[in-house]
């Protein structure tokens, strides 16, 4: 059966994300059978706008589909859907691109919390895996992330060392 007819355009839908725990509740407004990626609209807080977000279905915890609604305020959304403000979408896209690369993957609490405290001095580190990747100092620093962990050579990568030598004196 097909994904389309399990959550039908313009439904409610109320779901929770998995990774961060973040609840969202709208209208279907579209359904992506590829991608498994549901397109869902919520009044905004001012008159006559709404929130678009893009649920990927397979990062749920929780998804519950309401009983099908009065289409006309679907309609009404459909219509604004010409008038969405592009560079406010591209802003909330790139922040939650740029917060998504802060996120490691499988790493302890307290490799994220390393990583946090670096992405503050070096906006550009990103996770590969479970390695920090640090582009200005041209070091990687790979799991346990003790100072004989971090590779490179150069200033940047010795000043790498110095910060992981007081953070594994700071957990301990």
């Amino acid at each position: 059966m097909a994904l389309a007819e399990h959550i039908p355009i313009g439904s409610t839908l109320s779901c929770v994300t998995a990774c961060l725990g973040e609840e969202f509740n709208g209208y279907v407004l579209s359904v992506h059978e590829p991608s498994k990626t549901v397109l869902i609209g919520s009044p905004g807080k001012k008159t006559g706008t709404f929130h678009v977000h893009l649920i990927n279905l397979t990062q749920l915890q929780s998804l519950t589909i309401k009983e099908t609604t009065d289409l006309s305020e679907y309609k009404f959304m459909k219509e604004q859907l010409l008038t969405t403000d592009v560079d406010q979408v591209t802003k909330r896209y790139q922040e939650a691109v740029k917060e998504a690369r802060r996120r490691g993957l499988n790493v302890s609490p307290s490799a994220q919390k390393l990583f946090d405290k670096l992405y503050k001095m070096y906006p550009s580190c990103h996770w590969s895996k479970s390695d920090i990747v640090i582009p200005e100092a041209r070091a990687t620093i790979q799991a346990p992330y003790y100072p004989v962990n971090c590779l490179g050579e150069g200033q940047g990568v010795e000043r790498i060392r110095k910060i992981l030598e007081y953070s594994v004196e700071e957990d301990q």
